[in-house]
């Protein structure tokens, strides 16, 4: 799914985000960039993340979209409502990454 197809599905699951279409964008990307360090961290010729992915990207914005404001906090009580951000990890943990068999050395 494109960055622009994501934008779409975003603003339907997340409408009321108040923020600019250049904005959501740049949260997709940055989860986009995300995802592919988990899933590839070490190959760089890998530049995409298969499509399998797509929607835990967007959840992933909608995460960090939610968090505007209150970014880093881990906890907070006030008059008796108390609140716990899960951290990106969650999300992330639900990318599987690459792995491979090196390969034998040449003779």
């Amino acid at each position: 799914m494109s960055i622009s197809e994501m934008l779409a599905q975003l603003k339907i699951l997340y409408p009321d985000s108040g923020l600019s279409d250049d904005a959501l964008t740049a949260f997709l990307t940055m989860s986009q960039t995300d995802a592919l360090k988990r899933y590839s961290p070490f190959d760089t010729t890998i530049t995409t993340v298969p499509s399998t992915y797509d929607y835990t990207i967007i959840r992933l914005a909608i995460s960090r979209i939610a968090r505007l404001g209150a970014e880093g906090e881990s906890s907070h009580n006030e008059n008796g409502v108390n609140r716990v951000y899960e951290g990106d990890n969650a999300i992330l943990s639900e990318i599987t990454p690459l792995a491979s068999v090196p390969s034998e050395p040449e003779a």
